[in-house]
């Protein structure tokens, strides 16, 4: 039974990381490539694009290790659990809702 919840945790965790990058790519799309963008406005937004990237793999991975050291869905703030809907939403919360604000 532990390893079908491990297993399924494992599987919603691979879904919701893959869906975390797509919103944080999703935020930085581009207006169409036109004449009229100079080469210092694609640079910042290769700049902003790859920073929410980054900030997506780095949270995503610290889900992860939190996982692996069994500390996943608990607030690191105040110990408690952080609600499964809060987890849906954010896959990669480190704080439960009271703490979050």
């Amino acid at each position: 039974m532990f390893a079908d919840r491990r297993r399924d945790a494992v599987a919603l965790t691979w879904d919701l990381t893959v869906h975390q990058l797509h919103q944080a790519f999703g935020r930085c799309v581009a207006a169409p490539s036109t004449e009229a963008l100079d080469d210092v406005m694609s640079q910042e937004l290769a700049r902003t694009r790859l920073a929410a990237a980054r900030y997506a793999v780095d949270d995503i991975q610290a889900a992860l290790s939190r996982m692996a050291h069994g500390t996943y869905g608990i607030c690191q703030q105040c110990g408690c659990s952080v609600t499964a809907h809060g987890l849906q939403g954010s896959p990669t919360a480190q704080r439960c809702a009271t703490c979050q604000v």
